[in-house]
C-alpha cells in the first residue's frame, strides 16, 4: 500500500503531533450534538478536519484547512481557511461562555445555511485518530492503494456520469507519465472531476449541454506539486493533477464552473 503510506508521511508526522496533539470540540446551545476533530499535518500550520453531527452536508467529511490569524495581534484569534479556497468553516473570535462560574473559551462553526455553532474543547482526541482521518482523506481524495483500484474508481464514476448526464465520453489517460514520476494512483483523483461534472449537469441544463459537447477527456500529471489546473480546447478536457493537490472534491467543481 505505497500510496497510502506515502501520503501519510506526507501529511502527518510524529513530530508534528508530539508537540500538538489532536483535539475535540463540541457543540453548546445548539438542538444537534455536534463535533469538530482536528489533526495537525506536518507542514507548519496545515490541519485535518472532521465535521460530525451537524445536520449538514459536511458531516463525515475530512477536509484540509490552514491556520491563520484573525489580524496581526496573535491575541485577535485565529481561523482555519479551507486549503485552496477562500471559505473558512471554523473561527476562534476570542469569545468566553460561562460554564459552572468559570469563563470558558469558545470556538464558532460556520456552515452554508445553517446558523453559526458555538463549541467548546472537550480534550484530546484518541491516539489512533490522526490516521484515521488521513484515512477518510485519502478517500475523499480519490487515491486509493493501487493503479487496478484507481482503474475501478475512475470507470464507476464514468459509469454514474453517464447515466446523469445523458452522454459518454472518451477518457484518456497518460499512465506512463504518472508512473515515471511514481504517482500511479493520483490519476483516481479524476473520479472527483467526473462526479463533480454530473452534479453540473443536475444542476443547470446549460451546464448539461456544454458538458455533453465534451467527447474526450484527458488527464496528465501536474507541473506544480499541490496545484490541479483544467482546461477546455474545444470538445476536450484537459486535467493536470498533483497527488499533493488540496481538497480535491470542493476544487474540481469550481474549477470546472470556470472553465465551462
Amino acid at each position: 500500500m505505497k500510496s497510502s503510506v506515502s501520503l501519510l508521511m506526507a501529511l502527518l508526522s510524529t513530530s508534528a503531533l508530539a508537540t500538538e496533539a489532536p483535539k475535540l470540540y463540541k457543540s453548546i446551545g445548539a438542538d444537534f450534538n455536534a463535533q469538530v476533530t482536528v489533526v495537525p499535518a506536518q507542514q507548519a500550520d496545515h490541519y485535518l478536519l472532521q465535521f460530525n453531527g451537524f445536520e449538514h452536508d459536511i458531516d463525515g467529511q475530512t477536509r484540509l484547512y490552514v491556520k491563520k490569524l484573525n489580524s496581526s495581534n496573535i491575541e485577535d484569534g485565529y481561523h482555519y481557511l479551507l486549503a485552496g479556497s477562500n471559505k473558512v468553516n471554523f473561527r476562534n473570535n476570542t469569545k468566553y461562555t460561562l460554564q459552572n462560574g468559570n469563563h470558558i473559551p469558545t470556538v464558532q462553526v460556520y456552515l452554508k445555511d445553517k446558523p453559526m455553532t458555538n463549541m467548546v474543547y472537550s480534550g484530546a482526541a484518541d491516539i489512533s485518530t490522526p490516521q484515521k482521518l488521513l484515512e477518510k482523506y485519502q478517500v475523499r481524495q480519490g487515491l486509493t492503494e493501487s493503479k487496478i483500484a484507481a482503474k475501478k474508481q475512475i470507470k464507476q464514476a464514468q459509469s454514474q456520469f453517464s447515466t446523469t448526464c445523458n452522454t459518454s465520453l472518451t477518457i484518456d489517460i497518460v499512465w506512463g507519465s504518472f508512473e515515471k514520476i511514481n504517482e500511479k494512483t493520483t490519476p483516481g483523483m479524476l473520479s472527483n472531476y467526473l462526479n463533480s461534472l454530473a452534479q453540473l449537469c443536475e444542476l443547470d441544463k446549460d451546464y448539461k449541454a456544454e458538458i455533453q459537447s465534451i467527447e474526450k477527456l484527458i488527464a496528465i500529471p501536474s507541473t506544480k506539486t499541490t496545484v490541479n489546473s483544467v482546461s477546455k480546447d474545444d470538445n476536450k478536457l484537459v486535467i493536470s493533477l498533483a497527488k499533493n493537490a488540496p481538497n480535491v472534491t470542493e476544487s474540481s467543481y469550481t474549477a470546472l464552473i470556470d472553465v465551462l
